[in-house]
């Protein structure tokens, strides 16, 4: 969210100082020349607010989820206007100080792994890209158990192979999922070993134990646990990072 608001009102600077000398001789407020004119000090200034409208929406592609590049653009347009309304011509020293500022603040956050979206800045090991790996292949499995068992109409009953394939991919699935290391999804998304383990590892398990033993409470419970796991993923899914091997 940080990143979002300062690289909108960065954006929001920029386009003020773009728009405003025209907006404002239109409404007779004060213009500064010396920062709009074609002289090196109004070159300086204009060349910074193109450079922040472009900059400002990539950074937030790098540093953040996707759709940053088009929040952005849109929140700090809205911002500017809004700004301008709000503060009217002193709005212009507000707007040039934002766009300076823009080259410094920028570089900052592209090189700063502590600012924005640390999952995507953080760099990962070989060892723990290997390991990511075992949460890809269990949830693989998990899902290919699960187009198994919604292969025909509901409330069919599945055939023997349907059974024994089923147990086969969650065992799998359970197997690889104990191989994750903790520490490897919390720096996927901070907080995520947790409902890995409690409703992914313990919905599979439960699942494992109903094909085996034909445990119908133990059925109910692995449902509701593997549907909790599939809304917590669909939640947070544009912000867990897994690396690839």
């Amino acid at each position: 969210m940080e990143l979002a608001l300062v690289l909108s009102g960065l954006f929001a600077c920029a386009i003020v100082v773009m728009a405003y000398p025209g907006y404002a001789i239109q409404r007779g407020w004060p213009v500064a020349h010396w920062a709009f004119s074609e002289g090196t000090p109004g070159t300086w200034v204009s060349l910074s607010a193109l450079l922040v409208v472009i900059a400002a929406p990539l950074t937030g592609l790098i540093k953040g989820p996707w759709w940053l590049l088009f929040l952005i653009p849109i929140g700090g347009y809205i911002s500017g206007l809004l700004a301008t309304k709000l503060f009217r011509r002193f709005v212009q020293p507000i707007g040039i100080i934002g766009s300076v500022l823009g080259w410094a603040v920028l570089p900052f956050i592209l090189f700063n792994d502590g600012f924005g979206d640390s999952r995507k800045a953080a760099s990962w090991t070989q060892e723990e890209k290997l390991n990511a790996v075992y949460f890809i292949r269990a949830e693989r499995a998990a899902q290919e158990a699960v187009k198994i068992s919604n292969r025909g109409p509901a409330f069919s009953i599945l055939s023997e192979n349907e059974v024994s394939e089923i147990l086969r991919l969650m065992n799998i699935a359970l197997a690889e999922a104990r191989l994750v290391k903790d520490p490897v999804l919390e720096k996927a998304y901070p907080g995520m070993s947790k409902p890995f383990r409690e409703l992914f590892m313990r919905g599979v398990e439960l699942q494992i134990r109903t094909l085996s033993n034909a445990d119908a409470s133990a059925s109910v419970e692995s449902t509701r646990r593997l549907n909790d796991w599939a809304d917590w993923m669909n939640a947070h899914n544009d912000e867990i990072k897994i690396p690839k091997p």
